[in-house]
């Protein structure tokens, strides 16, 4: 792996650095961090109409907070992001 592949590219975190953040999310989220339910409400579709406070009464999975991470990264999804 060359290191622009290492890094993530000019700028951006490494796979390994966002892959830390979606599970930081997570732990934000089950803690009852209302910024983790507003980056929840605001990137996942399935959260777009809910209030804060559902979004903190719901469960979030890991692979939910992933897509979270690869869309405020500007990507589609976590695979597309990761490729």
């Amino acid at each position: 792996m060359s290191d622009k592949q290492r890094s993530g590219g000019a700028g951006q975190p490494s796979l390994e650095q966002k892959q830390k953040r979606a599970k930081e999310l997570v732990r934000a989220h089950r803690a009852g961090d209302t910024a983790a339910a507003r980056r929840v409400v605001a990137a996942l579709p399935r959260a777009a109409s809910s209030t804060v406070e559902a979004v903190l009464a719901a469960r979030l999975r890991l692979s939910e907070a992933q897509f979270i991470v690869a869309r405020e990264s500007g990507f589609p999804s976590w695979p597309r992001m990761k490729h």
